[in-house]
Formats: C-alpha cells, sequence, structure tokens
C-alpha cells in the first residue's frame, strides 16, 4: 500500500489553534488516489475539509511538491467532494 502524507493546518488563523482547520495531503502524480479513496479519507480526518494536490508537471529527478508552481487541486468534506 502507498503511504502519503497527510497534514492539518489552520486557515484564516493569525495564532496556531485558531481558524477553520483543513486536512492538506500531496498526491504525487504517479500515484493517484481514486475519488473513492479520498473521501474515506477526508471522512477519516473528521474535520470540515481535505484538500488534495497533484502537480501538473514534474522534471525528472525533481521533487515536484518543492519545485512545481501549478497543481490540480480537489477539496473534499467527509460526505462528498
Amino acid at each position: 500500500m502507498t503511504e502519503y502524507q497527510i497534514f492539518t493546518v489552520d486557515a484564516f488563523a493569525s495564532k496556531p489553534f485558531e481558524g477553520n482547520q483543513a486536512g492538506i495531503v500531496p498526491v504525487p502524480a504517479d500515484k493517484p488516489l481514486s475519488a473513492e479513496t479520498m473521501l474515506k479519507l477526508a471522512a477519516e480526518m473528521s474535520i470540515a475539509e481535505t484538500a488534495y494536490l497533484t502537480p501538473l508537471s514534474s522534471n525528472p529527478g525533481t521533487e515536484p511538491f518543492q519545485t512545481e508552481s501549478h497543481f490540480n487541486l480537489r477539496w473534499f468534506t467527509p460526505a462528498y467532494e
């Protein structure tokens, strides 16, 4: 099974533990997640929104989440996209 990093951030906040909590999941282009899996992960996170970021392109031998600037973004709540 492929492992993914999952981050929790406080959006719209100037201090930790304030604002709107959101999940962030970087999804490598070569390891896509199905919409069904994204929905299950969002439900497991049990917070208002979970975002999935996938790089639109990448250069071989580089880390796309550090070098790319264009990403596909999908938002899921625990119930639907």
